[in-house]
């Protein structure tokens, strides 16, 4: 079984491409093209900066589409008997293609699609008592003379968005339909944009709405803003807010698929956002945005709107203003001058090589021994006293970083992300955890006890290590009785999801 990476691909075919337009015109390289299993449209769809051209990169990315390696820095070109794969294939003819002299470059470079020092600030975060939320962070950029156009939850209601007077339910395909039409799009597109907020997560599709008209203006041949700020918490997926959905990374890159010519006019990408920086989250932001020129995210923990975060925004504003990209530079200026989790800021620019300074052996041997301190908290064996510092954080914090990591793929991926997820969600177990599950599931519990004429207990107040006993009495009882009760199986669902701390069960924004 052999691998192609995608450093090596690109380099071996810098300054190469295919015009897209020539190929068109071409038919023993359409041919050719067919033959490693593509056709013309899905390399139209994969110039994502419009400019005709298909480069390297963006060739490598339409072959590992076929790829099922689970990661984009590389694919599997042969099988194990040495026969190539799909993906093998697509990436040889391609690579052909590329070098055929009669398909290299000349089509013009799109007309500029940004206005470079403009900022789309979207915030997940709404005020609360404990935090002043993206309002705080916007003001504070707009106070700096910046114009900032603001995507925050709407004030109509969750998935709800107003147009010219109207108001739209974005929960529902008719809803949806109605939003888009207002954009002005061609109806394709507009189908393919209301698929990409259909598929936003519940609370979230608000948000993406607001990008879509903010954007929508690009698609039609005008401008808009070339720095982007994400504000919100985050463990990997996305970020989501205080009383608010998640915007998940998923969702973001299906909007930018829809509206390609937006996402390449984002050029300085701000994530104020916990555990967001990193190599493997790098390339994801670069598939989404093709033409970004600096990244400014977090290796560890992010401050809040009231705590640092303006401080923070305010460096990055600084330095990203016209061609600055000296972002590396001003975290050093921030670090120097002691500003509050600086050291966990993480950028990367254009020609960076994603290094870090602990290697993968080290990552994956701390993650390793630190396991038994994660099954002794995950039990309720051992308390957690202070969910932002001990044995259980330093774990998370191991975790978090191994997944930043590109080389981390296939199933050892979706364990850590299994394994991260339940380690967050007994961080706050008690704080967070505990008392939301008893309210939002209080009373589908009490029917299920009730049906095994059992007391319903308070699994808002019980600790860790009471509500796994909890649980396992409760199971214990079900099996004795036999109970096909639907009430007592639903229970049985809900604590389940309690015991594993599973997401479908005990959602990010509870966190």
């Amino acid at each position: 079984m052999a691998k192609i990476d995608r450093p090596t691909f690109t380099t071996q075919h810098r300054g190469q491409s295919i015009d897209l337009q020539k190929l068109r015109q071409d038919q023993p390289a359409r041919t050719q093209l067919e033959q490693g299993g593509m056709t013309v449209q899905q390399l139209e769809r994969a110039d994502r900066n419009g400019d005709g051209k298909i480069d390297a990169d963006e060739a490598f990315n339409v072959a590992d589409d076929f790829d099922r390696d689970g990661s984009r820095h590389s694919l599997v070109a042969t099988d194990r008997a040495g026969q190539p794969t799909q993906a093998g294939k697509a990436v040889n003819a391609l690579g052909l293609l590329m070098q055929n002299r009669e398909l290299q470059g000349g089509a013009p470079q799109p007309q500029r699609t940004s206005n470079r020092d403009d900022i789309l600030f979207v915030g997940m975060n709404n005020p609360t008592r404990e935090s002043a939320g993206a309002p705080h962070e916007i003001a504070q950029l707009r106070g700096r003379g910046n114009s900032v156009t603001a995507v925050t939850d709407s004030r109509l209601g969750q998935d709800q968005i107003a147009v010219g007077g109207r108001s739209y339910d974005l929960k529902t395909p008719e809803g949806r339909a109605g939003f888009v039409g207002t954009l002005g799009l061609p109806a394709d597109q507009a189908g393919r944009v209301a698929d990409a907020i259909g598929n936003g997560g519940e609370g979230a599709r608000d948000e993406l709405a607001g990008i879509a008209k903010v954007w929508a203006r690009a698609e039609r041949g005008g401008t808009i803003p070339g720095r982007l700020v994400i504000s919100g918490h985050n463990v990997g997926d996305g970020p989501w807010g205080d009383g608010n959905g998640q915007l998940t990374w998923d969702s973001l890159k299906g909007l930018a698929d829809a509206m390609p010519r937006a996402a390449a006019a984002v050029e300085d990408l701000n994530i104020s956002a916990c555990y967001s920086g990193g190599e493997a989250n790098n390339e994801k932001y670069r598939e989404i945005f093709p033409n970004v020129r600096t990244i400014w995210a977090y290796g560890g923990s992010a401050p809040g709107s009231g705590s640092g975060a303006t401080a923070h925004q305010a460096a990055w504003d600084r330095v990203t203003r016209g061609s600055g990209s000296n972002v590396a530079g001003a975290v050093d200026r921030l670090t120097a001058l002691g500003t509050r989790k600086a050291e966990n800021i993480a950028t990367w620019t254009e020609g960076d090589a994603n290094q870090s300074s602990q290697s993968l052996s080290e990552l994956r041997d701390a993650v390793s021994y630190g396991a038994y301190n994660f099954r002794s908290y995950f039990s309720g064996e051992r308390v957690v006293e202070n969910s932002q510092t001990g044995p259980l954080r330093e774990y998370y914090n191991n975790v978090q970083a191994l997944l930043q990591r590109s080389a981390v793929t296939g199933e050892q991926r979706r364990e850590l992300e299994s394994r991260r997820d339940q380690t967050i969600r007994t961080l706050f177990y008690t704080s967070n955890i505990a008392p939301r599950f008893q309210r939002e599931y209080g009373s589908q519990i009490a029917a299920g006890y009730q049906a095994l004429g059992l007391t319903p207990p308070d699994f808002g107040t019980m600790s860790r290590q009471q509500a796994v006993g909890a649980i396992e009495n409760f199971r214990l009882h079900l099996d004795q009785s036999g109970s096909a009760d639907p009430a007592a199986q639903r229970t049985l669902q809900l604590l389940n999801g309690l015991w594993n701390l599973d997401p479908r069960t005990i959602p990010n924004n509870w966190i």
